[in-house]
Order: C-alpha cells, then structure tokens, then sequence
C-alpha cells in the first residue's frame, strides 16, 4: 500500500514538475511574442490612422444611351447634361423623383432647343410636355441605377 501512493506521488510530481517546465519554456518565449504584438499594435495603429475606404463606391459609366455617329451636337449636349446631373443628383437625400425633376429643371435649356430644333425639321409646332416627361424618364432612371449600385461619380 505503501508503495503505491510513493508511486501516485511520484506521478503527480512529475505532473506537476513538467508543467511548471512547459509554463517557463511559455515565459521564456513570451518577449518574441510581446515583440510580435507590438509589431501588430503600431500597425493596426496604422491602419486606424488611414481613412476609411468607401464600400462598394463603383464609378458608373459617364454614358447611359449610346448615341448614333451621326447624332448632333445639341442631341450629345442634351444627353450629356442629363445624364451628368441625374448622377450628380442621385447623391441628394430626396426621393428620386424629386431628384429626376430638379435634373429637368437644371436642362431646361439645352432640352428646349433640342424640342424645337426637332420640331423645325418636321415642320410643326414644338410640344415640350412629352419630351419633358421623356427626359425625367430617363433621369429616374440612371439616379435609380446610380443610387442601387452606390455610384461615386
């Protein structure tokens, strides 16, 4: 009997000695570690230091409808001022209808002459209300497009 708790505390000894070597063999490692995690500090320190990267931010294309070779100038400057504003607009924080008209208000004028120029080529007497509506049409739809796909431009 006696023999036998020698041997059960000789065990434990063991146990106990390998363990106190295995947490000095840790300790011992443990400065190349702080090092490590130093290194790991001073550079998510870093890394909080730079500006946050915009998620998702996609340039859209700066052209929607492609346009005929033979189109005219007033027809590209109508286009191009359309679909410039309604992604510059589609940042704003109304709704995109409202957006889509102030789009029209802002291309008033290059959308009235490209109405009458139209007009004048088929002879007859310029009807803005159809055109109009067209145009916002479109606007609605590129500032929906842009705001889906978090356009940055």
């Amino acid at each position: 009997m006696r023999k036998t708790h020698q041997n059960r505390t000789f065990a434990g000894f063991c146990v106990n000695a390998a363990l106190v070597m295995s947490l000095a063999a840790c300790k011992a490692q443990q400065p190349g570690n702080e090092a490590k995690q130093s290194g790991n500090e001073s550079q998510s320190a870093a890394i909080e230091k730079q500006p946050a990267a915009r998620v998702a931010a996609v340039k859209c294309p700066n052209s929607y409808a492609p346009l005929p070779a033979d189109a005219t100038d007033l027809t590209r400057n109508v286009y191009a001022c359309v679909e410039r504003s309604a992604l510059l607009f589609a940042r704003g924080p109304d709704t995109a209808d409202t957006l889509s008209k102030a789009v029209i208000v802002k291309c008033r004028d290059p959308i009235s002459r490209y109405v009458d120029q139209e007009a004048k080529k088929s002879g007859t007497r310029p009807q803005y209300k159809e055109p109009l509506q067209s145009w916002q049409d479109h606007a609605l739809l590129i500032i929906a497009e842009a705001r889906a796909r978090r356009c940055s431009n």
